[in-house]
Parts: structure tokens; sequence; C-alpha cells
């Protein structure tokens, strides 16, 4: 059939004149033309796009490299800061600690000075722990040495006990920051891995004056005893003393919950003037006076407080914050050994309490039977600074 079309082809073009074929052939030229330049412009658009992304793409890949430079700078910049802040803080810490600071492991302090020996404890346990112990300091008492031994080998224990895995590089730094309820952190991989809090003159979370101690106190109570020593006992406390004015109690609600309380510093100096543990006793009748008065005080407010019949303990605010502070180890120290211990928080679930005003507390029994005391009392004198639950495990 093929043949025979092109045969008619051939007749057909046989059968025209020479100027009528002319025309068909240049037709078919100008055709053939027009096909060659549509495909040379396409082949021509295509390479257009091509090298368009070639280029999209190079540029990419400029700008890529370019913000990694920019983030390799970045992270080396950071890394020599930290490195600086780290060096500083550690050249802080060892200036803190002088070699005869060992002695805060080997005596106890009074009241007086026991907070500054804490603090000096946890310094000395964290130079321990980072394995940071001077020369000096290892020549000066075989002590440093010991201890320092000890105390890494306690906390060894405690990372295989608890499963964890250990980075190339762990620092020990104190736990800053508000709400933090531990002393120390052990920070890899750019996050805590674990929280400790460090007791001292104990092997035993039962052995300690208090486990736990929350602040504003009177968010676990149906009344407020801020409210209540404020309005009925301040003005007793400043009776005869002509150099102390109760502060605005706007101030005084606000302040009152710290260490030094800016509105109650004159009372606070007064006070520890008074008492034969601090180091700013001066042995005056006066000032002996004025401290004898705000522990009697103290000791009438809470026991009037607590006898209220409106005065009820919120025990299930109060488990809440059990379960929530005890996520955390504990580190005790005593006699040369440290121990370690990790309370389950679910055991401080409350069951039932009773109030015990002369005796300044609230007895409580837990769900798996344990004993709890809640002491009210004030952190840093009587009457005057910083009330808080004392609460220790029976």
């Amino acid at each position: 059939m093929e043949f025979l079309k092109n045969q008619e082809s051939a007749v057909m073009m046989t059968s025209l004149t020479p100027k009528q074929q002319e025309k068909i052939a240049a037709k078919a030229a100008r055709a053939a033309e027009k096909e060659a330049l549509k495909i040379a412009k396409s082949a021509e658009k295509e390479a257009n796009k091509a090298r368009k992304l070639a280029d999209k793409m190079a540029k990419n890949a400029e700008k890529l490299a370019e913000k990694a430079a920019q983030f390799a700078m970045k992270t080396e910049e950071k890394r020599q800061r930290d490195m600086m802040k780290e060096e500083e803080r550690i050249e802080k810490l060892n200036s803190k600690i002088s070699k005869e600071d060992i002695v805060h492991f080997k005596e106890t302090f009074g009241r007086g000075g026991n907070d500054d020996a804490n603090d000096k404890r946890e310094d000395i346990v964290i130079m321990m722990l980072n394995n940071r112990v001077p020369q000096e300091f290892l020549e000066y008492d075989v002590m440093w040495g010991i201890l320092s031994q000890r105390v890494r080998d306690c906390v060894h224990n405690i990372i295989t006990s608890e499963g964890i895995t250990l980075m190339n590089h762990v620092e020990f730094v104190r736990a800053g920051g508000r709400g933090k309820h531990h002393d120390i952190e052990m920070i890899g991989d750019g996050k805590v891995q674990l929280k400790i809090e460090f007791k001292h003159g104990a092997s035993e979370v039962v052995d300690t004056p208090q486990f736990v101690s929350p602040m504003k106190p009177s968010q676990y109570m149906t009344a407020s005893f801020e409210d209540e020593y404020y309005n009925n006992y301040m003005p007793k406390i400043v009776e005869n003393e002509p150099h102390l004015t109760v502060p605005e109690k706007d101030i005084y609600m606000k302040q009152i919950h710290s260490n030094e309380p800016k509105c109650m510093i004159d009372f606070q100096n007064k006070y520890y003037a008074g008492c034969e543990r601090s180091s700013q006793f001066t042995n005056k009748d006066e000032d002996k006076g004025f401290y004898n008065k705000c522990n009697e005080t103290s000791k009438t407010a809470i026991k009037e407080f607590l006898s209220r019949d409106d005065v009820e303990l919120c025990h299930e605010a109060l488990s809440t914050y059990f379960i929530k502070t005890q996520e955390k180890v504990y580190l005790m120290y005593k006699d040369g050994q440290f121990t370690s211990q990790r309370i389950d928080p679910n055991e401080f679930v409350i069951d039932s309490y009773v109030k015990e005003p002369e005796n300044y507390r609230f007895v409580v029994k837990t769900k798996t039977g344990k004993k709890l005391h809640i002491l009210l009392r004030w952190k840093n004198g009587n009457g005057v600074a910083f009330p808080a639950f004392q609460i220790s495990l029976k």
C-alpha cells in the first residue's frame, strides 16, 4: 500500500508543471525551516531553564555554605565564651574556698554560722566532684583527698544505679534560680542529668532536721499566719522600741519571705545582737531583752494561730508539693562517709493529720504509714524573717 501511495505521489508530481512543483518544494522547505526553528527555540528555552536552575542551586549552595560558616563561627564563639565563664566560675569558686575550710567537714557550727558553713560545704562538694581540689589543699590535709574520692565514688554509684549514661564530660554546678528544691546539678550534653540535695550530719533522710522546707506556709493552710502575725503581734514587738517602727503592711507581706527582708533589717540586726550564738552578739541587756521578746512573741503567735478552729492544713496542696519537689537524690555526709538516698514522692501523699499547737506543728500520717512533723517556724530570726514549714520524717 505504501508503495502504491508513493507511486501515486510521484505520478501527481510528474503531472504538475515545474512552477507548481517549485512552489510545493518551497512550501515544504519553509515548513521544515519553521519546525527546525521551533525545535531550536524549545532547546534554547530548556537550556535557559537549566542554566537558571544551576545558578539558583549554586546561589543556594553558597548561602548554605555561608550559613554553615556563620553557625560554626557562632558555635566556636559560644564555646569560647562558655569556657571563659567556666574558668571565671571555677576561679571564683576556688577563691571562696581556702585549704582551712576542710574544718567544715570535721566540726559542727552553731546556728549563727551554720548557713555560711552549709554554703561552704556545698561549694567544697562541687569542687571535689569536679576533681578540682588544688594540690596545695591536698598537701595541707589528707582529708581533702580522702573525702574527694569518697564523694566521687558515692555519686558514681548514684549514676550507675539511676541508669544514667555517662557523657564524655559532665560538670557539677550549683542549682541557681528561684523554685529550685535542690542544691547541686550534674550537667551533661547541655542538660541536667541529676539533681542533688546535700545534707550534712546525717546518713539517712530520717536523721536530717528537715528534708524539705516549703516557703510561704500560709498557702498550705486555710488562714494566713503572716497576716495574723502582722496585725496582732508586730505591734507587741515594737513596744518600748523607739528606734523600730512597724513597716507598711503591703511592703511587709511582699518582703517577709526572704532571709533578709529590707523592711525588717533593723529588727533583724537587733535580734542577732541579742543572740549569744550569733557573730553579731553584743552582750547588751537591751539587745538580749529584744531577742527574748521576739522568741516569746513568736512562740505565742504560732501556738495561738494553730489553736484556731479555722486553721487547717491544706493537705492536698502539700501532697502535690511533695511530689513536685522530691525528684532528686539526697547526698548525705556524716562522720567521714558519704551516703545517698532517693525518696519516692508518692510515699508522701497525706492521709490524715492532727494539730499540736503546744509543739507548734502538724503531725501527719501518709498513705504509706510514714509520720511527718510539719513545724511552723521562722528561718532567719523568730518573729523577724522568713516564715516557713520545717518538715521532718519520723
